[in-house]
C-alpha cells in the first residue's frame, strides 16, 4: 500500500496546465491591535469638534454671539433643531475673539477697582456698631445694610455677619468682587 502525502499530490499537479501553488500570504499592514481612545484624543486632539455661534441664549452653554467648539453630533442634533445655533464662519469667530479681549478687559479692570476698594478698607481699621441694649439685656440687630452704611459701601457689595449674640469682637467678611474678599474686624458696642 502506498501512501500519499497531500504536499506530494500538490507537488505532482504544479506541472499540470492551468494549477498553481498557492502564493505565501502577503505581509499585512493592519495594527494588530485597536487604539485606544485617550491614544486618539492624542493624535487628534480637534476631532469630531466644531466651532458653532450661538443665535439664542443657551444658558448653561453661553448667551447669543458666544462662538462654541462643541461635538459635531451635539450641533447637529440639539442645537441646529432647537434653533440655538449655527456654524461659525471665521468673520465671527474673529468677532468673538476680540469680545473676549473686551470682557477679559473689563474683568480686570473691576479687579483692579475691586482691589483698591479693598485696600482702602483695610486701612479703616477698625470698625464700630453702637447699639442699644435692650431691657432684657438682649442687643438690637445688626444688618448687612447698617454695616455698607458704616463703611460707605454701595448696596452691591455682599456683606456676609457671623451670628452677633451680644456686644464684642467679630469678623465681618466683604466680597467687593468674586476673587476679593476682606475680613474686617467690627466691634459691637454699647450706645
Amino acid at each position: 500500500m502506498v501512501k500519499l502525502s497531500l504536499a506530494a499530490g500538490l507537488a505532482g499537479l504544479a506541472g499540470v496546465a492551468g494549477f498553481q501553488r498557492a502564493a505565501p500570504p502577503r505581509p499585512t499592514t493592519v495594527l494588530q491591535y485597536k487604539k485606544t481612545a485617550k491614544e486618539m484624543r492624542a493624535k487628534y486632539p480637534e476631532g469630531g469638534k466644531v466651532p458653532y455661534v450661538l443665535t439664542k441664549d443657551a444658558p448653561p452653554h453661553g448667551v447669543a454671539g458666544d462662538v462654541l467648539k462643541v461635538n459635531r453630533g451635539f450641533a447637529n442634533n440639539y442645537l441646529a433643531p432647537q434653533g440655538l445655533g449655527e456654524p461659525a464662519s471665521a468673520e465671527q469667530i474673529a468677532a468673538f475673539e476680540v469680545k473676549l479681549a473686551e470682557r477679559a478687559a473689563a474683568e480686570a479692570a473691576a479687579f483692579d477697582a475691586a482691589a483698591a476698594q479693598a485696600q482702602q478698607l483695610i486701612a479703616k481699621g477698625d470698625v464700630s456698631i453702637s447699639r442699644a441694649a435692650g431691657e432684657d439685656g438682649e442687643v438690637e440687630a445688626v444688618s448687612a445694610q447698617d454695616v455698607q452704611q458704616v463703611l460707605g459701601l454701595d448696596s452691591s457689595v455682599k456683606v456676609t455677619l457671623p451670628k452677633m449674640d451680644g456686644f464684642g469682637d467679630y469678623t465681618v467678611t466683604v466680597t467687593l468682587h468674586k476673587q476679593v474678599k476682606v475680613e474686617l474686624p467690627l466691634k459691637l458696642v454699647e450706645a
